[in-house]
């Protein structure tokens, strides 16, 4: 739980003297095992699986969509990650215009 929090307070999320995390705010962790796990780690510590692909963000409905449509089509997963973001970033207007996947090798 100290790995979480220590993760959570390096991406700019306060504890506000708490001696605990917050549960007011809400943020969401994406993460991705080397195995290719997918996991989503909400702000009140509940930790959920996914299959294939996962979103988060005001974009996330439009972007699953997208990946899913992708993914359908044969597409490979950088393109299928790209459409997501292109998706949401394109109908959604509270989603970052300026965001882009980034592959990341371990």
């Amino acid at each position: 739980m100290e790995a979480v929090e220590g993760a959570m307070q390096k991406a700019g999320w306060n504890r506000s003297g708490a001696d605990k995390l917050p549960t007011c705010e809400s943020l969401t962790l994406l993460i991705v095992t080397r195995q290719g796990r997918i996991f989503t780690l909400q702000s009140d510590l509940a930790v959920l699986k996914h299959r294939n692909f996962a979103a988060v963000g005001s974009g996330y409905q439009v972007a699953l969509g997208a990946m899913h449509a992708a993914r359908a089509a044969g597409w490979d997963a950088v393109d299928v990650v790209k459409s997501g973001v292109k998706a949401a970033c394109d109908i959604i207007s509270t989603c970052a215009k300026s965001c882009a996947p980034k592959q990341v090798r371990g």
